[in-house]
């Protein structure tokens, strides 16, 4: 153990993020309340406390550039706040619980998801609705993740489908079939080739990326930083789907999404 905040929020902290160097811890809990605190080696001390939301903070997540923060509550609202000034910035609303929001790789635009089954694109300058996508057709959709270029995400949620989307073109290309009950979380890992997914009954799932979603590093020789992310349309339309049975040995899990 390093350190720890004991009552960091009276009703339960239920979610959380940290600024790229490490400095700034953001949470959110059970109350509605966001809180900024300074994390140093020895003390941790609250510096801010952020009140909008009248439901529980579901997800809260951190531009690339470490100055805002967008919070998602079941209260229906998302809200953004600058991180340097400690204010309101713009909210979100929608017919909806919100339960996760990422902003894409560039802090340009916001991804929402919640219980009205849809995936939201939103601008991060005035909380716009570009546009929406329906991400399951049975129930809520607890998690999104994008991976390090933005040039995919993933959803999942109470449906227990793992779902892989094309972020520019709106559309999904790959699918997981496994979990047994509701899934409640999802991650791409740093290098784009996993996802680990867990669910409401204790399941942890580890799932291989078909190679041509991923993640695609510029060549020096082409114009332009973002070159090489060109995407095949006849790639986007087809998906992949995986099923198996959940198994107690845990090393039988990890499972590969074949082309």
């Amino acid at each position: 153990l390093i350190y720890a905040i004991p009552n960091a929020h009276n009703k339960g902290c239920s979610s959380l993020d940290v600024t790229s160097n490490g400095k700034i811890l953001v949470s959110g809990g059970v109350e509605g309340q966001v809180r900024v605190w300074k994390i140093e080696p020895y003390v941790q001390s609250m510096i801010g406390v952020l009140k909008e939301h009248y439901g529980p903070i579901e997800s809260v997540h951190i531009n690339c550039f470490d100055t805002e923060v967008v919070s998602a509550s079941r209260d229906g609202s998302c809200v953004i706040w600058d991180l340097i000034r400690l204010t309101r910035k713009h909210v979100i609303f929608a017919h909806t619980q919100f339960i996760a929001a990422q902003y894409w790789t560039n802090g340009v635009q916001i991804l929402t998801a919640g219980s009205d089954k849809l995936i939201g694109y939103w601008e991060a300058f005035d909380g716009s609705l570009v546009r929406e996508v329906e991400g399951s057709k049975s129930g809520p959709i607890n998690a999104i993740d994008m991976n390090m270029t933005g040039e995919y995400f993933v959803s999942a949620g109470t449906d227990q489908i793992v779902r892989l989307w094309d972020y520019q073109l709106g559309t999904e290309v790959a699918v997981g079939i496994g979990h047994a009950t509701s899934i409640t979380s999802a991650r791409y890992s740093p290098n784009g080739k996993f996802l680990v997914t867990g669910s409401s009954d204790g399941g942890v799932f580890v799932w291989t990326v078909p190679e041509k979603y991923h993640i695609k590093i510029p060549s020096p020789d082409k114009e332009g930083k973002n070159a090489n992310r060109k995407t095949n349309s006849s790639d986007s339309s087809t998906r992949k789907t995986v099923q198996y049975r959940p198994t107690r040995n845990a090393n039988e899990n990890v499972r590969e999404l074949e082309s």
